[in-house]
């Protein structure tokens, strides 16, 4: 009897050693400072997200174009004697004479007039022209009227148009006939073919005439 008690004591030792060791909750168990220490988590990290800029394509420069330069006789203006320029020219008014611009445009507008051989890169008539024309394009409104040789790789003439003489679109003959000019001036080709279109239509007139009606 006493041995089963001292046994009995003896289990119930152990029973509370074991409980002070592993307590049943442990949320209530103290800690010492250093234990408090050991098993504290590293303090939680926090990713601060950086501001990312994307890459924005690169712009390529833009280089304005360079307005055209234009001179512009007005309608009270009458220009005589040779006209050269660098710039494209507008004429309202009245050239009595050459018009020589080889790299440059040439408009004639409506109530404008030129009474002379013109050399350009292009030529717009919506007025009156009396003489040859020499460029790269030449185009006759509904309203203007060309009186002359026309000698370009292009020509238009427009419906109701006014045009009297001959046109060469021969671009091989042209363009020499552009670079004879540029270098020797306008009036000793331009004569030539001013005489040959006033035989023409003469002698179309006069066979027009013995035609019976």
């Amino acid at each position: 009897m006493w041995g089963d008690r001292a046994k009995n004591g003896k289990e119930a030792k152990q029973s509370d050693a074991k409980r002070a060791d592993h307590p049943a909750n442990p949320t209530s168990t103290l800690l010492t400072p250093a234990q408090a220490v050991a098993v504290t988590p590293p303090p939680s990290t926090v990713s601060t997200p950086t501001a990312t800029h994307a890459a924005l394509p690169a712009q390529s420069a833009h280089v304005p174009s360079v307005p055209r330069s234009v001179s512009t006789f007005g309608p009270s203006v009458v220009f005589q004697g040779t006209l050269r320029a660098n710039e494209d020219v507008v004429i309202f008014g009245a050239i009595k004479g050459d018009v020589h611009l080889p790299n440059n445009i040439v408009t004639v507008e409506k109530g404008g007039r030129i009474d002379g051989n013109i050399l350009a890169k292009g030529v717009h008539i919506a007025g009156e022209t009396t003489g040859d024309v020499f460029a790269q394009y030449i185009s006759v409104k509904k309203a203007g009227s060309a009186c002359g040789n026309l000698v370009a790789p292009k020509v238009v003439i427009e419906e109701s148009a006014l045009f009297k003489g001959n046109v060469d679109m021969d671009s091989q003959r042209v363009e020499e006939k552009l670079a004879k000019l540029e270098a020797h001036g306008l009036r000793a080709d331009a004569k030539n073919s001013s005489s040959n279109a006033e035989h023409k239509a003469t002698h179309t007139t006069k066979e027009l005439a013995a035609e019976p009606v």
